[in-house]
């Protein structure tokens, strides 16, 4: 090799003598990424969807006439597009418990919270972060 001159390495060389599970310049945790909160993916989503998709979602939920919100299968179908929408998988026993969740929320008597509603439907995946954050936009009930 000529004197000044570097030894020449290809990027499969370099990555490969990068350390195992650590970023360029042995970063540890470069490559893996803290998991997020339901409502920081929630934002994510949103953002994806765009200003557009959620005036037009918002504009079904407007145009549902009163009699749907009285029917938990037409208010789980409404939830089931809007997941679509943001393109985000949501299993069939997720729906149940959004459509048992709303129908807790809505059925006269007892007011339940925000609390009552994620423990017996959230299957214990439903985080403090994002429970205060749904707070936030119900109203409160004296």
């Amino acid at each position: 090799m000529a004197k000044g001159k570097k030894p020449i390495r290809s990027k499969a060389q370099g990555k490969a003598s990068e350390p195992h599970g650590q970023g360029p310049a042995g970063n540890p945790g470069a490559h893996a990424s803290a998991p997020k909160s339901g409502i920081e993916t929630l934002k994510e989503n949103i953002k994806r969807v765009g200003k557009d998709g959620l005036i037009n979602m918002l504009h079904e939920v407007k145009n549902a006439r009163p009699e749907d919100w009285q029917n938990p299968e037409k208010v789980k179908e409404l939830a089931r597009r809007f997941a679509q929408q943001f393109r985000i998988p949501v299993s069939e026993e997720r729906l149940n418990a959004f459509a048992n969740a709303f129908q807790d929320a809505t059925k006269p008597g007892r007011p339940v919270t925000v609390e009552e509603l994620a423990k017996k439907y959230g299957g214990g995946r439903v985080d403090d972060a994002t429970i205060k954050e749904m707070k936030k936009y119900i109203p409160k009930v004296p």
